[in-house]
């Protein structure tokens, strides 16, 4: 019976048709699962079609942290580990089916997987080889929280007085100071993988500094200064400040242990992690006396009665406000008007305002303060649209046929506004409940209220993709982090009017910087059953343990000139426009579309910016990990175990 059943699910994997899978209970789909991987990974031939091998994986995984899971169903499992590897070493598998070779190696990751997310897999295998999981885990999984978890759970599996312990952090101190070399002999690359060493430092030395002894800690100031003595290549004073940071931080817990009354130095945290990052806080004097001429050029545009009203809706304490909206009645709809702050009508292109914001890429924001792209007199006075002010914006206008539930017609224009109110989604939501508000304001937000369900059909947002974007910090600020009325209404309308904007730009063919977010079709099915699980432990620490999981499968979004689609939000074609004075993409998309509007660039001028467009593409890209990883270390100081 049983042998009947794997040969079926076998053949239905085959087929991707699933349905006899659900006529099994919970415990049956793993164990003819398990079956069926085990008994064709013994019987691995080379020219075999074996995809649907991952479909049987991923039966398995699903009950990872289950009861199902029993020693024996464990060590079967790792039995089917040492047989992968057997078959990978095989150069001859390599060479003959290099896709079979490329599934074992997927199967054999989502083991790895599989063991990292077991019940109490650790007591299991690694109590008695402990070091070979930390090796692992740090040299090839290379994820800071699996890492963190492993260590706040299982305290015992690291420990600087076991000399083989010493000697793994001596490796990943020299994993640290050999890409230190390397990326001060080339600022611009290897400060991520310099982040991930000095994160798992830390966690190291946060765990076990109260268990080190003085002279343990004496010892470790010595290998540092031995490993500072080798060095005098380019930039000596950036390698030595990442080598010295850990020597003042052991000298200073030297001096805690012997009680020493120290006289404290000033606490220039932030100093240090702006350094370590290239994050400047402050603007030169030439770019603050450039935004000074400029706020004083345009401080004062008066409002006339031909402009349209605008208001703004934004989270609370929010000081950088650069999308607002209109929507009033016509004959035989509404037209809604989603209006950008716009700071390249204010400002050059070439000038130095602009390219110090193109250096910075974004502002960053922490507990209650932020470093932001353009100088505040900019951000927060000038660009904002901030209220009983006039503002020059980009506006998409969008006529709504509301019986026929169509869009007419799509219009830009280039204006000047007259802000007549900010709000903040909390009062917004009040208003709509109790329809207490001025009655301009409350007839463009019940008009908004009315149209914006047709808006939410212009994306179908993952709901993997939802879930991370509303639990994870987001740099610059910019994405919707609650799921009220007022906030998916202003949410559908930027990400209606990014999308319109990247289609109009494909359809032009005028360059642009797209945001892709793709995923490879062998990851969709995996990420479809961590889709159900979060679904069933939303809000629970189960979730946020699956989300920290999910985010080493799931693929980040980045910029492109070329167009791949964003999986995401479930749109072929997508952009950023809508958030200018919080991200420098925004801009560069902003130009492109005005160049585009004012049909006075040249062949010549338009390739020039598409070279523009894709360098600065690939350096937001890049800049993404560092300014990251300096807004989390701003936001927690240290890692805590």
């Amino acid at each position: 019976m049983e042998k009947y059943l794997v040969r079926k699910i076998r053949k239905d994997m085959k087929k991707e048709y699933w349905d006899s899978l659900i006529l099994l209970n919970n415990h049956n789909i793993f164990k003819y699962s398990l079956a069926l991987l085990e008994y064709d990974i013994f019987h691995f031939y080379f020219k075999g079609n074996y995809e649907y091998l991952l479909k049987a994986m991923a039966c398995l995984s699903e009950f990872s942290t289950s009861n199902i899971v029993t020693n024996e169903v464990y060590e079967r499992i790792q039995n089917i580990r040492v047989e992968i590897r057997k078959r990978l070493v095989n150069k001859k598998l390599k060479e003959q089916n290099k896709a079979n070779y490329k599934l074992l190696k997927k199967i054999l990751g989502q083991i790895e997987v599989f063991s990292l997310t077991c019940n109490e897999f650790i007591d299991r295998k690694y109590d008695g080889n402990k070091l070979e999981l930390l090796y692992y885990l740090i040299f090839s999984i290379k994820n800071v929280k699996v890492l963190q978890n492993l260590i706040r759970k299982k305290p015992h599996m690291f420990n600087l007085m076991d000399k083989k312990a010493y000697e793994l952090f001596k490796k990943i101190i020299k994993n640290y100071t050999d890409i230190t070399k390397k990326h001060v002999a080339d600022p611009k690359k290897y400060l991520d993988d310099l982040c991930y060493y000095d994160e798992v430092i830390e966690i190291i030395v946060s765990h076990e500094i109260n268990h080190l002894s003085i002279g343990d800690l004496k010892n470790l100031v010595t290998y540092f200064e031995e490993l500072l003595s080798l060095y005098n290549g380019k930039n000596q004073e950036r390698y030595v400040y990442f080598i010295q940071k850990w020597e003042v931080r052991f000298l200073e817990e030297i001096q805690k242990k012997l009680n020493w009354n120290i006289t404290q130095v000033d606490n220039r945290f932030l100093e240090d992690v702006c350094y370590e990052f290239f994050v400047e806080k402050n603007f030169s004097i030439p770019v603050e006396n450039a935004s000074k001429v400029c706020y004083l050029k345009y401080w004062h545009m008066p409002r006339s009665d031909q402009m349209t009203s605008i208001y703004t809706v934004d989270s609370e304490g929010a000081l950088e406000l650069d999308d607002g909206f209109s929507c009033q009645k016509t004959s035989d709809g509404y037209r809604l008007g989603i209006h950008i702050a716009n700071p390249l009508v204010y400002i050059d292109f070439s000038g130095l305002i602009f390219k110090e914001a193109t250096r910075r890429t974004s502002t960053l924001y922490f507990d209650s303060n932020t470093i932001p792209m353009y100088p505040e007199i900019l951000s927060k006075n000038l660009f904002s649209l901030n209220a009983g002010c006039v503002r020059k914006v980009l506006s998409l206008y969008v006529n709504i046929d509301f019986a026929k539930q169509q869009i007419q017609n799509i219009e830009f224009k280039l204006e000047d506004v007259f802000v007549a109110g900010n709000d903040t989604y909390k009062n917004c939501d009040l208003c709509m409940q109790s329809q207490n508000g001025s009655n301009s304001y409350l007839d463009n937000l019940n008009n908004l209220s009315d149209i914006f369900p047709l808006l939410l059909q212009y994306f179908s947002m993952d709901k993997i993709y939802e879930y991370m974007n509303r639990t994870t910090f987001n740099l610059s600020n910019t994405n919707v982090v609650g799921n009220t009325k007022s906030e998916k209404m202003v949410e559908s309308m930027m990400i209606f009017m990014n999308r319109y904007v990247a289609e109009f730009a494909l359809k032009k063919g005028f360059p642009f910087l797209f945001r892709n977010h793709e995923l490879k079709n062998i990851y969709k099915e995996d990420l479809e059953r961590y889709k159900n699980l979060l679904q069933k432990e939303k809000n629970t620490q189960a979730y946020l343990n699956e989300i920290e999981i999910l985010k080493g499968k799931y693929p980040k979004s980045y910029y492109d000139v070329v167009n791949r689609g964003h999986f995401g939000l479930g749109i072929p074609t997508y952009s950023h426009i809508t958030s200018p004075i919080r991200r420098i993409a925004d801009n560069y998309n902003q130009f492109m579309l005005m160049k585009w509007l004012s049909n006075d660039t040249s062949d010549q001028e338009w390739y020039k910016y598409e070279l523009i467009l894709k360098e600065v593409g690939e350096y937001i890209n890049y800049q993404q990990k560092p300014l990251e990883a300096f807004s989390k270390k701003v936001r927690s100081k240290k890692y805590n175990i």
